[in-house]
């Protein structure tokens, strides 16, 4: 299996309520985080993904808003995974380990998975 790294990471306050911030206003300042960190810019990424629970917030679709905080011409190769950014995470791990793509770009944004509480 091929080595995956992780090279860097950044994220907005966690906030009870974003008052009127749009998916842009959110995701664009982690994404420029992400390019200052490492020195890359979207050019150098071979694929994006997102993921977002949209129909959570009622807000269907909003992850086309969310890539205006990208640069997305030239077209990119992209993906939305209607989940959280730890499924754009498993997404891109299964890409890049399957030889598809070298480099991927992961964002979220809006609620997490709700997932299942067991007792």
């Amino acid at each position: 299996m091929k080595d995956i790294y992780i090279i860097a990471y950044a994220q907005n306050p966690i906030l009870a309520d974003a008052k009127a911030a749009n998916e842009v206003e959110l995701i664009m300042p982690v994404v420029h985080e992400v390019f200052r960190q490492t020195g890359l810019s979207q050019k150098d990424i071979d694929f994006t993904c997102s993921g977002s629970c949209d129909y959570l917030q009622g807000a269907a679709f909003a992850f086309v808003e969310g890539l205006s905080a990208i640069q997305t011409n030239p077209p990119i190769k992209e993906s939305h995974v209607e989940m959280d950014a730890a499924w754009a995470l498993y997404e891109c791990m299964l890409k890049i380990s399957s030889g598809d793509t070298e480099s991927a770009l992961i964002y979220g944004f809006g609620r997490s998975s709700p997932g299942i509480w067991i007792q």
